[in-house]
């Protein structure tokens, strides 16, 4: 079993890497427009990692973890989402997350704080809309 687990996180890292990756080709142009252009509303390649390693992170925590869940999950060995050490691309990482999860949209203090952070409205909207047309139905 630990094998497809390992096999699982290659094949999650190998996407992440092709998303951000100009020569990839993909079959859909719109795709590769949104990843080649990080200027004009979009986002860099940095942020499209971030935002596809977001689909296979658990929710992220917005508080770090109490003494008495540290110690939990580090008995039962859980792993544990560390915060990136960029602020923006932590808030970005939080916000995919919660898309990726299936949530109807952000909440307010969310996109206050992506606005605060230097996101535009359009690359809100460019998010929503990747993250939607790449969900798998549930």
């Amino acid at each position: 079993m630990d094998y497809r687990r390992r096999a699982a996180n290659k094949a999650a890292f190998l996407m992440a890497y092709l998303c951000t990756n100009f020569a990839a080709a993909d079959h859909r142009a719109d795709h590769t427009a949104m990843i080649a252009a990080p200027a004009a509303g979009g986002f860099s390649p940095r942020e499209w990692t971030v935002v596809t390693l977001a689909r296979k992170d658990r929710a992220p925590a917005t508080k770090p973890p109490s003494r008495w869940q540290r110690l939990i999950h580090s008995v039962f060995g859980i792993p544990v989402a560390n915060p990136l050490a960029d602020e923006r691309l932590e808030l970005l990482r939080v916000a995919a997350n919660r898309l990726w999860r299936g949530h109807a949209g952000l909440d307010g203090a969310l996109l206050l704080n992506l606005i605060r952070h230097g996101y535009g409205v359009e690359q809100i909207r460019l998010l929503d809309a990747f993250i939607r047309r790449n969900r798998m139905p549930t």
